[in-house]
This record gives C-alpha cells, sequence and structure tokens, in this order.
C-alpha cells in the first residue's frame, strides 16, 4: 500500500462515515452525531488516526498515527476495535508488531501479536480475537510498513534493517526478466549481483549526487559475501565518497539488510563505458565537440582517482582541557586510497549529466577491492593478496614479488585512456582490432595456451618469471594511431602522455606520473582545446612525426587556464587546481609528512621528480605542440 494511496483513501470524512456505522457496537455508544462530535474533539481519536508521519523519516511526526491500522480493521470488518488500539497507543509507528508463541501451559491464544520493543508485555487491543484473524492481523500489516528509503543530511549513507517480510516498494524488479534480451537484465559478477529497480515514488527521496541521474529507476547491488568484515569495508569507503562533491565518484544512496545478504542503492546508470562504445555510440561523431567531450570526461576520471589517492575525511576526536571539561576538534584524516579495478565497465554513463555538450558524464563505480588506508598502514600490498582484472591489471600484479600501490590505477588509467582514443579515432570496430592485436600468447609457454589481451607481457627465463614489458603490439598501435588522419594535436599529445607517463613498466628508476600530476596535465589540454579550438580539430602535419618519434622535443608553452572557464564539472576542486598551476609540485623526497610525498612505499617514490603540470618555456612553438 503506497504511502500517498493510504493517505487518500483514508481521511476525516471516510473514518467519520465508518465510525458513524458502527456507532452502537462501541462501548459508551451514543448517537452518531454526538459521538462524531466527540471524535472530533478528542485528539486521540479521529484526528489522531489521520495525523500524517512525516516523509522525511526523521523520527518525528505530528502525532500517533492509525490510519494503517485502521485500514487493516476496515478489511476484517474490526472498525469498533480501532479505540482499544488508541487506548493502548498501539500506533502506525509500533508497526510491525512481532509473533510471540507462549508456552504451552498458557491460557488464551496460541500466537499472539506484541511490540518489537517490548516483547514481554501482551497487547490487551487483540483480546478476544481469534488466532486467525491475530494471523490475518499479522500478514495484513506487512503490505502497511512497505520502507521508506532516504539519505541522510549532507549525503549521509542511512543503513536499514529490514525483516524476511518486509514488502519492498519496487514496482518494477530485473529480476522478472532473466532469461529475456531486456535492459534490465540481471548482471553478476565475482563481488555481487547488480539489477535494476524501479522505486514508488511515496517510498524513497533519493536525489543524487548534483542531481543527476534517473530517479525512477536505480542500481541495486546485492553483495555475495558472508565476510562482514569484507562488504563493510566496500560500503565504508562507498559512504566516505558519496560526500565528496566530484560527480565523476558514484554516489551510496542507502544500504539495507534482509535475508542475511547487504544490498547498495545507487542512481541508475543509462550504460556503462563499454556498452556506450559498443551499442549507444558506436561510430563517434568527428569533431570538436567529441574530442572536446572526451577531453573533459577523462580529465574527470583523473579527478575521480585524485580524490580516492589524496582523500581527506573528517575525525571528531575528543580532548580534555585543563579544566577537564571534554572539548571536540575536527582534524582532517588523510586516507591514501587505491580504486584497484578501472576499466570500462566499471565506468558508468549518465547520458544526463551536467555536461555543457549535453553527451553526458563519466562516473567511476564499483569499489569492491578498493583500499583506504593511512599513511602508517600504507596503500601497497603484495600482489598475491589482490584480485585483478585479467585484461587491465599491470604488470606488477604478475611479476614475482610485485606490490600493489597506487600507481597500480594509473597503470589501468592508461588501458583505459588508450582505448578511449581507440574509440575517438575508429569507434568500436576500432577497438575490436586493437583487443585482437593484444591477444597473443606469453612467451615461452605452449602454443595452445589461451591468448591474452592484456597490455604488457611477461618475461620469461625458463620457468621463472623475470620481468615484464609493454606489449611491442600495443606499442606498435600507438604509433598507427598517431597515423590516422584524424589524429589531432590533441590527441597526439594523449598519446605521448599514455605512452610516456602511463603505461610504465616501474623499476628502481622509473615509475609512472602520479594522479594529481596527471590530472594537471589533462587539465591543460582541455584548457588548451577551449582557447584554440584547432588544437582539438586540426591534424597533425604531415612529418611532424617519424616511426613514432617526436622530430622536436621542446615543450610548449601552455596558455594559462583557469578553472572558471572550464566549465561547472571542474570547479569542485578549485582551491587544488589553482595551487597546482602557480605552484608546481617540488621535487618528491618519499617523506610521507610532506604534502607531495607518495605513500607507495619504496624506491620508486624517491627517485621519482615531480614533473610540473605543464612545462613552460618561453621560446615561440611553431609546431602548436606540448611535450609532456
Amino acid at each position: 500500500m503506497p504511502r500517498g494511496k493510504l493517505e487518500k483513501l483514508i481521511n476525516v470524512r471516510v473514518v467519520e462515515k465508518e465510525l458513524a456505522s458502527i456507532t452502537p457496537l462501541v462501548p459508551n455508544s451514543r448517537t452518531t452525531k454526538s459521538w462524531a462530535e466527540l471524535i472530533c474533539s478528542d485528539p486521540s481519536s479521529v484526528r489522531a488516526i489521520c495525523s500524517v508521519k512525516s516523509d522525511a523519516d526523521a523520527g518525528t511526526s505530528a502525532g500517533r498515527a492509525y490510519r494503517k491500522i485502521f485500514a487493516m480493521l476496515v478489511r476484517m470488518d474490526k472498525v469498533y476495535s480501532i479505540f482499544k488500539f488508541i487506548e493502548e497507543e498501539v500506533s502506525d509507528e509500533e508497526l510491525p508488531l512481532m509473533q510471540y508463541i507462549p508456552p504451552e501451559e498458557t491460557q488464551g491464544n496460541s500466537i499472539q501479536l506484541r511490540r518489537k520493543n517490548d516483547a514481554t508485555r501482551p497487547l490487551k487491543c487483540f483480546d478476544g480475537w481469534k488466532d486467525k484473524s491475530v494471523r490475518h492481523f499479522f500478514r495484513d500489516q506487512w503490505e502497511m510498513v512497505s520502507p521508506f528509503f532516504a539519505q541522510g543530511e549532507h549525503c549521509n549513507v542511512r543503513h536499514y534493517q529490514l525483516a524476511d517480510a518486509d514488502i519492498l516498494p519496487f514496482t518494477y524488479d530485473s529480476h522478472d526478466e532473466q532469461g529475456s534480451n531486456g535492459q534490465g537484465l540481471l548482471e553478476r559478477g565475482g563481488f555481487g549481483e547488480v539489477f535494476k529497480v524501479q522505486i514508488h515514488p511515496d517510498h524513497h527521496k533519493f536525489e543524487g549526487k548534483h542531481g543527476f541521474g534517473n530517479h525512477k529507476f536505480f542500481a541495486v547491488k546485492k553483495l555475495f559475501s558472508t565476510n562482514e568484515a569484507e562488504w563493510k569495508s566496500e560500503i565504508e569507503i562507498l559512504k566516505k565518497f558519496s560526500a565528496n562533491p566530484n560527480i565523476h565518484l558514484i554516489s551510496l544512496l542507502a544500504t539495507y539488510e534482509q535475508s542475511g545478504h547487504v544490498h547498495l542503492f545507487f542512481p541508475w546508470a543509462d550504460a556503462d563505458l563499454q556498452t556506450f562504445w559498443k551499442s549507444i555510440k558506436s561510430t563517434p561523431t568527428p569533431g570538436l565537440k567529441t574530442a572536446r567531450w572526451v577531453a573533459r570526461q577523462c580529465l574527470g576520471i583523473a579527478s575521480g582517482i585524485v580524490a580516492i589517492h589524496k582523500h581527506l575525511s573528517n575525525k571528531t576526536q575528543s580532548s580534555r582541557t585543563g579544566e577537564g571539561n571534554g572539548a571536540e576538534e575536527v582534524k582532517k584524516d588523510s586516507l591514501y586510497g587505491r580504486h584497484g579495478d578501472i576499466k570500462p565497465r566499471n565506468i558508468l554513463w549518465f547520458k544526463d549529466g551536467p555536461d555543457e555538450d549535453d553527451m553526458g558524464t563519466l562516473v567511476i563505480t564499483d569499489f569492491g577491492i578498493a583500499e583506504l588506508n593511512s599513511k602508517n598502514s600504507r596503500s601497497n600490498k603484495p600482489n598475491r593478496y589482490i584480485k585483478f582484472s585479467p585484461t587491465y591489471c599491470a604488470p606488477e600484479a604478475h611479476v614475482p614479488g610485485g606490490e600493489i600501490c597506487r600507481s597500480y590505477d594509473i597503470w589501468t588509467l592508461g588501458c583505459l585512456y588508450l582505448e578511449f582514443v581507440t574509440w575517438l579515432l575508429g569507434g568500436w570496430k576500432l577497438v575490436l582490432q586493437f583487443a585482437r592485436v593484444r591477444q597473443t600468447p606469453e612467451k615461452g609457454s605452449p602454443r595452445d595456451e589461451a591468448k591474452l589481451d592484456r597490455f604488457f607481457e611477461l618475461e620469461i627465463d625458463g620457468n621463472k618469471v623475470i620481468g615484464a614489458n609493454v606489449k611491442l603490439e600495443v606499442t606498435e598501435f600507438i604509433k598507427r594511431l598517431r597515423s590516422h588522419p584524424g589524429c589531432t594535436l590533441f590527441i597526439l599529445d594523449f598519446l605521448t602522455l599514455i605512452e610516456k607517463k602511463l603505461l610504465i613498466i616501474e623499476t628502481s628508476t622509473t615509475s609512472r606520473i602520479t594522479s594529481m600530476q596527471l590530472h594537471a596535465v589533462l587539465f591543460g589540454m582541455v584548457g588548451k582545446m577551449r582557447s584554440d579550438e584547432s588544437y582539438g580539430t586540426n591534424p597533425v602535419p604531415e612529418g611532424m612525426y617519424e616511426s613514432g618519434v617526436p622530430e622536436k622535443t621542446e615543450e610548449e608553452h601552455m596558455p594559462e587556464t583557469t578553472a572558471e572557464n572550464l566549465g561547472p564539472e571542474t570547479t569542485w576542486d578549485n582551491h587544488v587546481l589553482e595551487a597546482t598551476w602557480n605552484n608546481p609540485a617540488p621535487e618528491a623526497t618519499g617523506n610521507d609528512d610532506e604534502p607531495n610525498a607518495d605513500p607507495c612505499d619504496g624506491t620508486n617514490d624517491q627517485n621519482q621528480a615531480a614533473i610540473s603540470p605543464l612545462a613552460v618555456q618561453s621560446a615561440p612553438n611553431p609546431d602548436n605542440r606540448m611535450t609532456v
């Protein structure tokens, strides 16, 4: 029974009419008129029956409500019992009542209903009822108490503990379409299953981050794990980022537990990025609009990774002053995170996002294997403890002794970005070609071994893995993209960034770019395209590159760019962007106490000098190029 429908059906006029029809059966019977006058003047009668509980679900109401109980009594032809419920203050707020089976030697009903917060005290309002009627009341009450879901203040995530008998307010559930080819097919993964639902509008108050997303449909993720520590870890990470204003991070709306399984509510996306490439826009429209959208969305994804890698959370701690009084102070606690599974299927596309070109917004999702750690616990883990995506995993996942840290996300971003550029130049057809090109067996492995489409290959000496290299097929494909007729100066710079700073085999002297540095470079590229449209439209001049190697190595002077002229999706982080532009990062020292230190421990960090966001040189640049 939807809330709104109940309020329309059970109103003061209807209640007066129903009570008038059974007045002779009510104790202290009066004429219909005098009884109605008494009820209307008594706040515990008709007015109380029809008082409306707050839809905000904030724990307060305008008085005790009895609409649901009255409706059930009408259905059971027991309207005369309403005053017993009112006298005992068994209101709608007490529902659902719990079953109580008394001992066999106890006289009276074989089944009783009691308050869930006071199971020791019998309820007199059911005195004289037959067991069958008590069971009907217990059964019917679940139709009246379908839960109401809402976000807390400041996007705080609420958790709802539901009984097995609770009827979810779903008017559509994609479980009903299993086996069909409908859009709402159930999806399964290693950590859970995701299905599509429609929640009755009277039973939710979800808005989502910045208001975008389909407010009619929602995604529900049912977690498979019975390990409480595992699912709590994912939920806690999602909670932290749901309050983050970055629109490129998915918002967890609420959680509920029912029948032993935890469920998570998310905004329903129109597609993931792979589906977008394959089915929605298999052939991109050439031109500035598409190039600008790709650049901005890649910048947005990078901003989301920065938020994960450099998350700041508020912690309220209690301390004692000299007078012995407790004082609360809010401190910023740095948590260094790692997503761990960046791939096209984990990037969602919302078609109604706040993109100025109306091409939608990309959002990072699936934090099932993500981690947040303090600077003391570090973010690096031995690779034997980490689960990976076969295609997009980084080399350190397979090299003996490899450790997984935040730079793992940089490699996976490089894979994602390279496929994004491939789609931009040749659509889904070229993306498939690239995947087939990468399908090669490991060196030294049997010929009949399954071919792998990952972006690197292992160096094997006998049966021992001694290292890894970027696949030659990947390097050659990048050269092919550089010579593509549609390759622009923007794409050329993007490919150089991917090849030289992201898809890097890390050693003691070579490291990948950090997420902050990546964000700064992409920020400059987006700004350049905004100030100079030819950067995103003009093809690369013939002869600029020979065999994929720059003929010239001078660094380009980039025009000054501010967050204000990049559009609303970047203004969330103005203070970081301005600080990055005006104060290039100093050389990294490997010291966690310094703001630019990377807690991904090891010699890599100490040998990596932080590059400035954009290398600036005063010399003229006739080729209109940027060198990363």
